[in-house]
């Protein structure tokens, strides 16, 4: 990025130029949940399974067949 800077302040027209940006992901009209929303799916699905995990011990532990 500071290379790409310290080029474009080098040129003397600055005015005519205009970068192309290529999304290869995405598009410019990402928001914040579009990101993550992901990450919390991932989330939810270890922290639920977690718990049914240990309600399922819990419940072997209760009834002696653990």
């Amino acid at each position: 990025m500071k290379v790409i800077q310290s080029a474009y302040n080098s040129l003397s027209d600055k005015k005519n130029i205009q970068p192309d940006v290529e999304y290869y992901y995405g598009s410019d009209k990402i928001n914040l949940f579009d990101q993550t929303g992901s990450i919390l799916i991932g989330f939810f699905v270890f922290f639920f399974v977690f718990i049914i995990g240990g309600i399922s011990f819990l419940q072997e532990r209760t009834q002696g067949t653990l």
